[in-house]
């Protein structure tokens, strides 16, 4: 039987789908088999861009997705997209992971304060971090600015 799982959060459209999209269509051998997880952070979509959810635009693959998933469409989106991407990959509040704001935008008296250091501090536990010690291949393409400075440990935060 095929588990399918399709996540839409507010302003922010992630799909968590199984199979992934372009994976091969072959059914999984057993049901204890992981599903595929993928999660597509779409920057600036309203839940009226999407034709699953009304858009006149047409979609094929994510009506696909949606229709034969599970839809979740409630999710707090903050003003600055780095701040959400903290929140949607840890599971927890923004500030808790030091992402009270991203730091060019920090205001000048809360600069220096715990949680808002203007990144992900290293503490925060990231899914992808989850998913690869749970046996996973993670990958990620795009924007990230989780990050102040670029290193190899932050790629390994990614989950690369």
């Amino acid at each position: 039987m095929k588990n399918r799982i399709v996540i839409s959060l507010g302003l922010v459209a992630p799909f968590i789908a199984y199979p992934a999209i372009g994976a091969a269509s072959a059914e999984a051998t057993s049901e204890q088999s992981q599903p595929n997880i993928l999660l597509i952070v779409g920057d600036d979509i309203g839940m009226g861009d999407l034709q699953p959810f009304g858009s006149e635009i047409s979609t094929p693959t994510l009506n696909s997705l949606a229709q034969e998933g599970i839809r979740f469409n409630n999710f707090h989106a903050s003003p600055v997209s780095s701040v959400t991407r903290g929140q949607l990959f840890t599971g927890a509040n923004s500030i808790e992971v030091g992402l009270g704001s991203f730091d060019y935008s920090i205001y000048p008296p809360s600069k220096g304060k715990k949680g808002y250091e203007g990144y992900l501090t290293k503490d925060a536990v990231t899914i992808t971090e989850l998913l690869r010690d749970s046996g996973y291949n993670t990958y990620h393409a795009g924007k990230w600015h989780l990050f102040w400075r670029w290193s190899r440990s932050s790629t390994t935060r990614l989950g690369l």
